[in-house]
């Protein structure tokens, strides 16, 4: 018996859920590869990212063989669902049309494999075309399953959208904290009133008190790295998050080795960003600030991306020094060393 245009129709549907997933776990791990850069994690996102896939893939074959049923259970309860969500937060216009649209996606199947023609085929095909209690229960569950997949997801993402707002929102105060060692330095060139970096045993004192000289709250006062007699070169980073080693960072073994991003609180005890081993931020003489992910962590790509012109790593002067939040680091014994 010839497929009729109705079964046509739904099944022209159900391919086309099939391919929204395909593209929804290609739009997951380009988001991770190129975007948050979680590295290592992006596999448990494809395996619950692929739940959609399988799913709308054995409703469209099983419908091929002619159990209307086990198409639409999961079609009506995902939909309904769906459904329900969209009335809750409907606010607009554009809610109403969402609305509608999955309204249409619930009621059309219903109406098109229940007609005359596509009962007369399903009968035909399997002889039922009902899905009984074992189809019913078996697609509750796979739509249970997909809830739990789905929500597995979100909450990942969630968190990891989270962990990046943060450390973009650390490279706004690396700007602020910047301009107030700017000011500070001018401050002091000029004979006014300024904090000395000289006299402080580590950078949590300094920018404290940077912070109380202005009036101001940058936050994580103790997740700073801070140059201390820096070279005039513009390329030169004055100020680093604390989970980035200076000594590794401008006195690499590798110019293309990735940078070891470690936890201060794991290294040493101090503060954790939520970030520390996914990202990194850096603010270089001239005051642009870069918001690094893991896998662009290398030097030769941070300091080529300020100055293109230039593929060297700047060279720190003989009395140049980091204060961190657990004392200096000093350059003198590393650059010997490397100059062996």
């Amino acid at each position: 018996m010839k497929k009729p245009l109705p079964v046509k129709i739904v099944e022209a549907l159900g391919w086309t859920y099939v391919a929204l997933s395909v593209v929804w776990i290609i739009v997951l791990i380009v988001a991770q590869v190129f975007g948050i850069d979680q590295e290592g994690e992006v596999w448990p996102l494809v395996l619950c990212g692929s739940f959609p896939l399988l799913l709308s893939l054995g409703m469209v074959l099983l419908l091929r063989r002619g159990r209307s049923g086990w198409f639409l259970v999961p079609n009506t309860v995902v939909f309904s669902l769906f459904l329900l969500g969209a009335i809750v937060s409907l606010t607009s216009l554009e809610g109403a049309v969402i609305a509608g649209v999955i309204a249409l996606l619930l009621v059309a199947p219903i109406v098109l494999l229940w007609c005359p023609s596509a009962s007369r085929w399903f009968n035909t095909m399997s002889g039922d075309d009902s899905p009984g209690p074992v189809g019913c229960a078996l697609g509750m569950l796979l739509v249970f399953l997909g809830s739990i997949g789905g929500c597995f997801v979100s909450d990942y993402q969630t968190h990891n959208y989270t962990r990046l707002a943060r450390l973009h929102a650390m490279s706004f105060r690396a700007r602020e904290l910047s301009k107030m060692m700017a000011e500070n330095e001018g401050a002091g060139k000029s004979g006014a009133e300024w904090i000395d970096p000289a006299v402080c045993t580590n950078s949590t004192q300094f920018v404290r008190a940077l912070m109380e000289k202005a009036g101001l709250d940058i936050g994580y006062a103790d997740f700073w790295c801070v140059a201390v007699n820096p070279p005039d070169d513009d390329r030169f980073p004055i100020l680093v998050t604390a989970n980035v080693d200076p000594r590794e960072l401008l006195n690499p073994p590798g110019t293309d080795a990735r940078l070891n991003l470690i936890c201060p609180k794991k290294a040493w005890g101090g503060a954790c960003g939520d970030f520390c081993e996914k990202g990194a931020v850096v603010v270089f003489r001239n005051g642009v600030s870069q918001t690094l992910k893991r896998k662009w962590a290398r030097p030769r790509l941070m300091f080529r991306s300020v100055d293109s012109s230039r593929d060297d790593i700047p060279v720190p002067r003989p009395d140049t020094y980091y204060l961190t939040p657990i004392g200096r680091v000093d350059f003198v014994e590393r650059q010997a060393a490397v100059s062996l």
